[in-house]
């Protein structure tokens, strides 16, 4: 008995370290990885569409992808947005800089205020920080962009592998909030993800309706209104590679090797809210003595298993688990367990399977001195 609990306390201490370690967080969300190849696509919010200043857009524009794009051009696109009759658009963009041109920033502007309209800020490490001291500075956009849009919204995604959660949802007073929390205060209906929640992705990159830039200035009124009236317009960057003017806006995601975009990260972000149907997740807290507790019930059921029965347990928590796990996915809830089930109840089990063996060997020869004490042969017995 005495033997169980030792193992039991030294599998809930691996196992805590394990979990609370960023590399065993990692393993637990990669599950997701798996599951959101397994569902396959799910149908995004019709209401949201990404517009995407793409190489397309460039090649038909006649434009260096060196180059930004022209302000006069996306005020012409804005101006034809709001014609259209958009509910909303986010600029996943930065006007921090004064343009070259005062009329080209008047008309932009304008622009911006003639839809609602989220405007983009940034947040950076502090140039100006200590060493070893962690200091966020937030980029702005001129004063002119910011007093037209309804709202600036800082779009910076969080990951250091892949985008799973969504941002922080508590800004620092004197910053602006992140796009979740501020696209959530316009829906008052709209409850917001928690700091633990993970994002649900539609599919692979491409899998929210999205055109190109140039389309919108090609177009034809009616076409621009039959696509975007009443719809959430996500305006930003989709240049795969890293140009003169800006960095590489994409991103690694869990539904596919190929990178996504930042701003259609941002559109499933929104749709999720819209929608209300982010992965929900519990507290660290809660997962954690939760766990813990299938733990110690492990331990002290597989050690009065025989070594054939202990390995059909094994396999039964291995196969129930993972449907669980999924199941549970696809009705948005995330379920870890990966460390615990696939780790350390294998290793468990192994374990008291050695001990086990060796118990028995060492009955085995006490048995065979005892005989081989007495004169009596093992085969006379």
């Amino acid at each position: 008995m005495a033997l169980v609990g030792l193992v039991a306390i030294s599998a809930v201490a691996l196992h805590s370290k394990i979990f609370l370690s960023t590399f065993g967080q990692e393993i637990e969300l990669s599950q997701t990885d798996l599951w959101f190849r397994l569902r396959g696509v799910k149908p995004p919010p019709q209401e949201i569409v990404v517009v995407a200043m793409d190489e397309l857009t460039y090649s038909e524009l006649g434009i260096s992808t060196l180059d930004p794009l022209p302000r006069a051009m996306i005020a012409e696109m804005l101006e034809a947005l709001a014609e259209s009759g958009i509910k909303l658009a986010i600029l996943d963009m930065f006007f921090r800089d004064i343009g070259t041109n005062p009329e080209v920033d008047q008309r932009l502007a304008r622009a911006i205020g003639l839809s609602p309209t989220f405007i983009g800020s940034f947040q950076i490490n502090d140039p100006s920080s200590k060493k070893n001291e962690i200091k966020l500075l937030e980029v702005l956009p001129r004063p002119e962009f910011a007093s037209r849009a309804e709202r600036v919204a800082m779009m910076n995604l969080v990951g250091d592998d892949k985008i799973r959660i969504f941002t922080p949802a508590k800004p620092a007073q004197d910053r602006n909030p992140p796009l979740p929390v501020a696209y959530a205060a316009r829906e008052p209906k709209k409850s917001l993800p928690s700091p633990f929640d993970l994002i649900n992705y539609y599919g692979p990159p491409g899998s929210i309706l999205r055109v190109s830039a140039y389309e919108i200035l090609r177009n034809d009124p009616s076409n621009n209104r039959a696509i975007f009236s009443g719809k959430t317009i996500l305006v930003g960057s989709a240049l795969a590679a890293m140009t003169g003017f800006t960095i590489k806006d994409s991103f690694a995601n869990p539904t596919s090797s190929s990178q996504m975009g930042g701003v259609e990260i941002h559109a499933t972000i929104v749709g999720n809210i819209l929608k209300g149907e982010w992965i929900r997740r519990f507290s660290p807290v809660w997962e954690l003595p939760a766990l813990n507790v299938l733990a110690v019930l492990f331990c002290a059921l597989i050690f009065r298993l025989s070594p054939l029965s202990g390995l059909g347990l094994t396999l039964a928590v291995l196969v129930t688990w993972s449907l669980g796990a999924y199941w549970a996915f696809l009705h948005e809830t995330f379920i870890p367990g990966v460390n615990l089930v696939w780790v350390i109840f294998p290793c468990v089990f192994s374990l008291a399977v050695l001990l086990k063996h060796r118990v028995l060997n060492s009955r085995y020869l006490q048995v065979q001195e005892m005989l081989g004490g007495s004169g009596i042969s093992p085969d006379k017995t």
